[in-house]
């Protein structure tokens, strides 16, 4: 049964809402519209025991210099027992227009908490493998949040940590997502805003070699390896002509 025909059920003790997307529905008692991805960046809970959905994502990044970055992923989504998810991805990046197509895949499982309602924030454990041809390797947990505000209002916040865990350079990024919506045609159409912002770190990760001890003196230096940190900042279409990235 598809998750738009599935019966709502009673919860006691609490009021129901007008709108049919907030009917809580499944065995964790959540809301209709957290049965689908709410927001493009930030994730909110898990999806209902049993279900499966496909997803196809198309994503260009256009960079100042004229060149178009694109993705694509396929994804599957699986809705398990206990407030599991487990989702997998194949994926193909492109730095430009006729270069070298690169592949990968993911593999995605969230655990939620508790049943809706009973933790506030509905929070929910996500951790993330990447395995990219030809690039570092990847981890990413997130703690998920997410929940109503007022009928009508949904929102959701994401911290992630992305960390690249093999290669010379390791680059460590962390971001925090967030998106707001609001009802305008019940369970039809919403409209909102979503923000996110970003932190990463490199450290280069020096190589050890053997070499046959001499008498000259040692060199001085550093044990530690070298580090470098920027800040990043993404802005959508035409919100400021020197952001780097638009997408």
């Amino acid at each position: 049964m598809r998750t738009y025909e599935l019966p709502a059920i009673t919860v006691e003790g609490q009021s129901a809402s007008s709108l049919r997307e907030e009917e809580l529905i499944g065995t964790y008692g959540q809301p209709r519209w957290t049965a689908s991805r709410r927001f493009p960046s930030t994730r909110v809970y898990v999806i209902p025991e049993g279900k499966v959905e496909m997803e196809y994502w198309y994503r260009p990044t256009f960079t100042r210099d004229n060149k178009v970055e694109t993705r694509m992923l396929a994804e599957v989504e699986f809705g398990l027992p206990h407030r599991f998810q487990v989702d997998l991805y194949f994926r193909t990046d492109q730095d430009d227009a006729g270069s070298q197509m690169k592949y990968g895949d993911q593999i995605e499982l969230r655990w939620a908490l508790a049943d809706w309602g009973k933790i506030w924030g509905n929070p929910t454990l996500y951790f993330e493998y990447l395995n990219l041809d030809k690039r570092a390797g990847k981890i990413e947990p997130k703690l998920l949040l997410g929940g109503e505000i007022a009928e009508g209002w949904h929102w959701g916040v994401n911290f992630v940590a992305e960390l690249e865990i093999d290669g010379d350079t390791l680059e460590h990024e962390y971001e925090f997502t967030s998106g707001l919506s609001r009802t305008i045609f019940d369970d039809t159409f919403s409209a909102g805003a979503s923000s996110s912002s970003a932190w990463s770190t490199s450290r280069a990760i020096a190589a050890t070699t053997t070499r046959p001890s001499t008498s000259a003196p040692p060199s001085s230096g550093s044990p530690f390896p070298a580090c470098s940190s920027i800040w990043r900042r993404s802005s959508a279409w035409g919100a400021s002509r020197h952001a780097a990235r638009s997408r």
